[in-house]
């Protein structure tokens, strides 16, 4: 069954009169997106597909033929199209023959106005065949690139944060992107071409078998002559396409960076040198196309120069026969047109050659990407997380390095319960982030272990684990979407009461008056319409409306002043009140609000426990609280004396 484009229905719908039905229900069937297709797959059947690939390990091209498969129907139209387009070429040299021998010299007008006829109608016939055979390919390039898309995109959605920090976000989108058009829209005509190639060269052959052997007998060396130059060209024009590929790529991710940090430039005044670097590169990429443009030309000319030499020597031979009267001149003239027909398939595998291993190095960064493994992912024996009106985590002697042999958290232990608030400080790279991000498992912990209701995190599904989780980083990101649709992302079904609400906690008033559209106003790209403190508002706002049992803020209130800091923090405590509140901050102004206060340095916690105790202690958390007081301004002094009176942060809003 299969669900039809908009576009492609209104178009059809648009075709005129006179278009036949066939063409009509080609075009329909060209165009329809099967069902499977139109819906996203779930990760877990993105998991078995991932799986069966690596347990069968298939090759490059084996893994392409499988997604091919599921198009079958309109590849077998597109073959008979190019079968039927191939065969009606072939008349033309012998209704010549026929013009020439036995029409003209017997001056029979029937018969000269039935040869007219009869190369009016192949023509006619060629181009529709050829014509119905490159919608098929089309059709079928459009939707193999829709389901590798598709597939691919779900793939790296499995992707942990390391991948993403280790590899440039244009190289990625340059494989879902230039990788899947090139391997769809030459990939996809490749096999009709060469079946177009052979039927051709097979046919024209046995044609010119019948004629003459003595003339085609001349033509069999040509073959593992033209094999022999194929064979000494695959390789530099397999490196020249690598080298293409990997420059490119290359120039892209330069080219991002610069845009990118253009401001930054400019306030550096260093437009100049980043000028020079981009030309550098520019010149790296041209030096690169032109080496592959000259190594296939090359490999053409010393192609083209096999066959003109041949087909040279037997139009002389030819000319021969026809002078010792072993061939009419009829013949002659269609020997000669089946010789030129017998060069195009020959071009044909020339540029299909090149267009291979263009394709091929596509089909490799796709099956590098494909092949790579999420390094977090759902265990063997992985269980959904049970609801629970109570929830208690614990880190558990925890370990874990980003790099080999520099330790990040090093035997980390700690308890929370639902309904407590607790405050991680210390100074920056001491590893208080990385707590909060293994919790949600962007990585797995090296040693110990992270429970939540006693169970090991890594033992309970994904998708679970994350939805008991509300995580707001430092830089939030916000889509080119309208205020309500970035909160909705959150909890689709919200109604306007819960939005309401969670704007209010996050005191979005202002920022929803000062938007000439309110809630449906379009944010730009990643936000940029907002300033810093008001995107890590509306994120705040949208981890709220999540309503799950734990809640992290990693640095989620740096960009918020003081005043402001203290009446969202306010209201998210008695959001928490019944649920696990984890909150990192530089700005220990916020620290008494806590139950309990972590110190983290060098990977380690080395004080815990509530404001006032650590302040007794007179530990490195009373240092920490004395520097941060030295250096206040006044609107956070006022905030500091608040706190320490025990007032309430929550404020009217």
């Amino acid at each position: 069954m299969h669900g039809k484009l908009p576009e492609a229905v209104e178009t059809s719908q648009q075709l005129s009169a006179w278009s036949s039905p066939f063409t009509r229900s080609l075009f329909t069937l060209v165009f329809s997106v099967p069902e499977n297709l139109s819906q996203t797959p779930s990760h877990n059947e993105e998991k078995q597909q991932t799986m069966r690939t690596d347990n069968e390990g298939p090759s490059d091209g084996k893994w392409l033929f499988q997604r091919l498969r599921g198009f079958w129907k309109l590849q077998l139209l597109g073959i008979a199209c190019v079968a039927l387009a191939s065969t009606l070429s072939l008349l033309d040299p012998l209704l010549m023959k026929w013009l020439i021998d036995s029409v003209l010299p017997n001056k029979n007008l029937p018969y000269l106005g039935l040869v007219v006829a009869g190369a009016l109608g192949a023509y006619i016939g060629r181009v529709l065949f050829q014509n119905w055979a490159t919608l098929c390919t089309f059709g079928v390039g459009q939707k193999l690139a829709l389901k590798l898309r598709i597939e691919l995109f779900v793939h790296l959605e499995r992707m942990t944060a390391r991948f993403y920090k280790d590899n440039a976000i244009v190289n990625l989108v340059q494989r879902l992107d230039r990788d899947v058009d090139v391997i769809c829209e030459q990939g996809t005509d490749l096999v009709p071409a060469l079946l177009r190639m052979v039927l051709v060269l097979v046919l024209v052959i046995l044609t010119m078998f019948t004629l003459s052997w003595r003339l085609a007998a001349p033509l069999l060396p040509l073959l593992p002559l033209f094999l022999l130059v194929r064979y000494r060209f695959r390789g530099p024009l397999q490196r020249a396409a690598d080298e293409v590929r990997e420059v490119a790529g290359q120039q892209s991710n330069v080219l991002t960076e610069f845009l990118g940090a253009m401001v930054q430039i400019q306030l550096l005044r260093c437009e100049r040198q980043i000028a020079r670097r981009y030309m550098r590169g520019l010149a790296n990429t041209i030096r690169a196309v032109s080496r592959r443009r000259v190594t296939e030309m090359e490999f053409s000319f010393v192609s083209m120069l096999v066959v003109t030499t041949g087909g040279m020597t037997i139009l002389g031979y030819g000319g021969f026969l026809v002078i010792q009267g072993l061939l009419t001149v009829g013949g002659l003239v269609a020997f000669y047109s089946y010789v030129l027909r017998l060069f195009e398939p020959l071009s044909t595998a020339i540029e299909l050659f090149a267009r291979l291993h263009r394709i091929r190095a596509s089909l490799r960064r796709l099956t590098a990407l494909r092949t790579v493994e999420p390094e977090v992912k759902d265990l063997a024996g992985a269980v959904p997380l049970e609801p629970n009106p109570r929830y208690h985590l614990s880190y558990q002697n925890v370990s874990f390095s980003y790099e080999a042999g520099l330790p990040t958290i090093e035997d980390a232990t700690l308890w929370v319960r639902s309904g407590e608030v607790v405050f991680f400080v210390g100074p920056s790279g001491s590893g208080k982030s990385t707590l909060v991000r293994l919790l949600c498992r962007l990585h797995d912990v090296a040693n110990g272990s992270i429970n939540l209701n006693g169970a090991d995190i890594r033992r309970i599904t994904l998708a679970s684990l994350r939805g008991s989780i509300s995580a707001v980083p430092q830089e939030p990101v916000l889509f080119a979407a309208s205020l309500r649709d970035n909160l909705l992302l959150a909890r689709p079904g919200a109604t306007e009461e819960q939005l309401f609400s969670a704007a209010k906690a996050a005191c979005l008033r202002d920022v929803i008056e000062r938007l000439p559209r309110g809630w449906d106003e379009v944010l730009g790209p990643l936000g940029s319409r907002l300033s810093g403190g008001e995107r890590q508002r509306v994120a705040l706002a949208r981890a709220l409306l999540q309503e799950r049992p734990i809640l992290a803020l990693d640095e989620a209130t740096s960009a918020l002043d003081a005043q402001t800091e203290a009446r969202v923090l306010g209201n998210i405590r008695d959001y928490a009140s019944d649920r696990i509140l984890l909150i990192v901050s530089h700005r220990l102004a916020s620290a008494p609000l806590a139950d309990r206060v972590v110190v983290v340095e060098q990977g380690r916690i080395v004080e815990q426990g509530s404001h006032s105790e650590l302040l007794r202690k007179d530990g490195r958390y009373a240092a920490l609280w004395k520097h941060a007081k030295q250096r206040t301004t006044d609107a956070e002094r006022e905030v500091f004396s608040t706190i320490t009176a025990g007032q309430s942060w929550a404020a009217a809003d």
